[in-house]
């Protein structure tokens, strides 16, 4: 016989030893009927205030601590994401620039050892606190916290000690460079750290204070709405989303939710935002931000079919996470019968997926290769949605022009990028052009280049019927240039151009092992040997479709 906590209900249990299975991981039926709840329904609860002085009316001290409690909620947990920002990139980018280090000199056994060994001290050093001292901290925690909102009393899986191993531990697994993010424990730190806060209220300490606060309230309930403060703003800390926090509270969260608790869900979020803004410089936690511009906002009714392909992704998208739910749930069954609670199976199943992660991202790194950062490759099929790195290194300059109507000039302008000459392989230089048209009508050395780079160019084209004709011409570095037969020429009719400019990438986000220069870089390296601020970014990239191109993707995903 087993009695619900703060129901007075009984109900008799099978003693049947035989485990239930469950969504996640084999649980004893009697222990999961055990599991104590919290009195969440009953606003005023007796047995909370026996050692209350009688109060009846809040108090100026009540409402000011009932305003900030919230506040600091969001201002702690935003600390814990900025300790986790700063010890994450530290630490990656110490064992990514060893790694690189080793693949610069074109040693791969080398980078792979070095990968692998730091992976699995940074690995196990945050797995042993969990292993051996709080077990409560070995998931992401989110299903603690759902539990706890919800009526479960779980209020040792939120203690103190699974905070900080929380904490720790995600700093080493980040670090680590396995398949990992620092969401999932940033809401369970985030509702860690409100549960604490809740002690302040229901504390007798502070109740037995002159003007203390009313006598209806319970402890419970300050555990239930400031853990739910803190799991809203450790989504926003991650995301940078404190309106994403207040919603996951309110629809997968939290049951028992009032409205009046709403404003202050959201304003914890707004706080944590704030902190961690302004103590990181503008930039959150991981920085999902995507390319905006005017290239960026193109429509038209006619791509209205688009939202069918739209709806294909999203119909493939819920088949793989569908079949990686599955193959989740029966990976977790198997490690909590075989391998949980085992101290040294837990260090060898972890040993493991560290030497398999690790092989992946070097020899998946290798089998990709280099590739040329040339605007040829890269931009194929680009819509000019790019990145500002990436634009001001493709143009020379930006022009404005006035517009004319119907009627007239009408007082407004347009501006206008002028292209570096390599993109497009023409130009719009005068005294090179000049000269170069001199050069085309000469006998000497190298005229016959100049005529390919001037009259055969405009054959056929509008430029041959303008004034101003000889100021237009192929794109060539100098004159002694053009007479070796260094020059580009754009693509035409029957004529294969060979445009092209050369981008520099920024080595941090797109490492490059070759030891020629900066002339080209790794996609797949992009992805797997990058700390994972960089990673997050590099997976909004719009308007340069072939600097991660699909294929690597495939790769990558699995």
């Amino acid at each position: 016989m087993i009695t619900h906590a703060g129901t007075g209900m009984e109900r008799t249990i099978s003693e049947s030893p035989r485990r239930q299975k469950h969504a996640t991981g084999p649980l004893e039926l009697e222990k999961a009927m055990a599991c104590p709840s919290l009195s969440l329904a009953p606003v005023y609860a007796e047995k909370f205030n026996r050692h209350r002085r009688d109060r009846t009316e809040r108090s100026r001290v009540h409402a000011v601590m009932f305003a900030a409690l919230p506040l600091l909620v969001g201002a702690l947990t935003a600390t814990c994401a900025i300790l986790v920002g700063d010890f994450t990139q530290m630490l990656g980018s110490l064992r990514i620039n060893a790694v690189q280090h080793c693949l610069r000199d074109g040693n791969w056994f080398l980078a792979w050892s070095v990968q692998t060994a730091m992976m699995l001290v940074f690995a196990i050093s945050g797995a042993l606190p969990v292993i051996f001292f709080v077990k409560s901290a070995g998931s992401s925690g989110i299903p603690a916290v759902i539990a706890l909102l919800n009526g479960c009393d779980l209020r040792s899986n939120l203690s103190e000690a699974a905070v900080i191993a929380k904490l720790f531990g995600v700093i080493m697994a980040v670090s680590s460079g396995l398949a990992v993010g620092p969401e999932g424990p940033m809401i369970f730190i985030g509702a860690g750290i409100g549960a604490f806060v809740s002690k302040l209220p229901s504390s007798n300490r502070l109740c037995n204070l002159r003007e203390g606060i009313p006598q209806s309230l319970n402890e419970h309930v300050y555990l239930r709405d400031y853990t739910a403060y803190g799991a809203g703003c450790g989504i926003a800390a991650a995301f940078r989303a404190p309106i994403a926090g207040t919603l996951f509270v309110i629809e997968e969260a939290a049951s028992h939710f009032r409205k009046d608790h709403l404003i202050k869900c959201f304003s914890a979020g707004g706080a944590s935002l704030f902190v961690v803004l302004f103590f990181n410089d503008g930039h959150g936690l991981l920085e999902y931000k995507v390319t905006t511009g005017p290239n960026c906002q193109t429509w038209n009714f006619f791509i209205v079919q688009a939202f069918l392909w739209f709806a294909l992704i999203g119909f493939i998208c819920g088949l793989a996470g569908a079949l990686f739910n599955h193959i989740n749930i029966k990976l977790t069954i198997f490690r909590s019968r075989h391998v949980n609670g085992i101290a040294h199976r837990r260090v060898l199943d972890l040993s493991i997926l560290c030497v398999i992660t690790s092989t992946c991202w070097i020899i998946l790194a290798a089998i990709t290769g280099e590739w040329e950062a040339t605007t040829s490759r890269i931009l194929e099929s680009s819509n000019g949605c790019m990145q500002p790195s990436l634009t001001n290194q493709v143009i020379e300059g930006i022009a404005y022009n006035r517009i004319l109507g119907k009627t007239g000039d009408d007082g407004r302008f347009v501006h206008v990028y002028e292209p570096r000459p390599c993109l497009y392989g023409l130009q719009h230089k005068i005294p090179d052009c000049h000269a170069a048209f001199d050069l085309a009508s000469s006998n000497a050395s190298g005229s016959v280049f100049a005529r390919a780079c001037t009259w055969d160019i405009q054959k056929g084209t509008s430029l041959e019927n303008r004034s101003d004709f000889v100021d237009y011409c192929c794109a060539f570095n100098s004159i002694e240039e053009l007479k070796h037969g260094q020059f580009m020429l754009p693509a035409g009719p029957g004529r294969q151009g060979n445009a092209s400019c050369h981008l520099r990438f920024d080595s941090d986000s797109f490492p490059t092992f070759s030891k020629t220069g900066p002339g080209s870089f790794n996609p797949m390296a992009s992805l797997s040997l990058v700390p994972l601020a960089h990673v997050a970014q590099n997976l909004f990239l719009r308007g340069a479709p072939f600097i991660i191109p699909i294929g690597v993707l495939m790769l990558y995903l699995p």
